[in-house]
């Protein structure tokens, strides 16, 4: 198993790993048709350029090879939101509202969030089209988790946003749905 990151410390943190990758996956020269399964999990809201680090990892996909993608929905209002606000904003709500305490130190996250168009579902189904991948699913979902785990400030945030989102897809007669928070894809390089 091989990770590739920005940060030696992250990888470090990572155990499971047989090779360990220090890079941006970006521009990183993977090996081409090197890899049966690639997993991109939260990682392409933080690129300047998603449509060029899945790229990258396309090319390095061999025949038949699985490209697995998660990431929020920039399109939807928590995505939006994120966005807008600050850098600081995000590090302080995990702070106080979630009880990290290591919240944007030493490598710890959140990390700073670029939340590129290129990420929303209509524009990943274009790019894999155009990469010659096909898309085995596509799922677009809410992400609001109710727990007793999970902090109540973090709920009554989520399920305010979640709420205003439902309130505008009413508004707009089912045009906006800014309550599918969240992406994932399945994408195959063709045999």
């Amino acid at each position: 198993m091989v990770g590739i990151d920005l940060s030696r410390v992250q990888l470090d943190r990572n155990e499971s790993l047989d090779e360990k990758i220090v890079g941006d996956i970006e521009t990183y020269p993977l090996e081409a048709h090197s890899f049966d399964m690639i997993v991109c999990w939260n990682v392409l809201e933080h690129v300047p350029s998603p449509a060029a680090a899945i790229a990258n990892l396309a090319q390095a996909l061999r025949s038949g090879g699985l490209l697995v993608l998660a990431c929020p929905n920039p399109r939807s209002l928590k995505g939006l939101v994120t966005r807008i606000t600050p850098h600081s904003f995000h590090v302080w709500s995990y702070r106080h509202l979630r009880g990290s305490k290591r919240a944007g130190t030493k490598d710890y996250g959140p990390f700073p969030t670029v939340m590129h168009p290129d990420i929303a579902p209509a524009a990943l189904s274009r790019l894999a089209d155009e990469l010659g991948l096909k898309t085995e699913l596509q799922l677009c979902f809410s992400a609001t988790r109710l727990s007793r785990s999970r902090a109540l400030a973090v709920q009554t945030a989520e399920l305010t946003v979640e709420a205003v989102a439902l309130l505008l897809r009413l508004l707009t007669l089912g045009r906006y749905r800014g309550e599918l928070s969240e992406t994932r894809m399945i994408l195959t390089r063709p045999r």
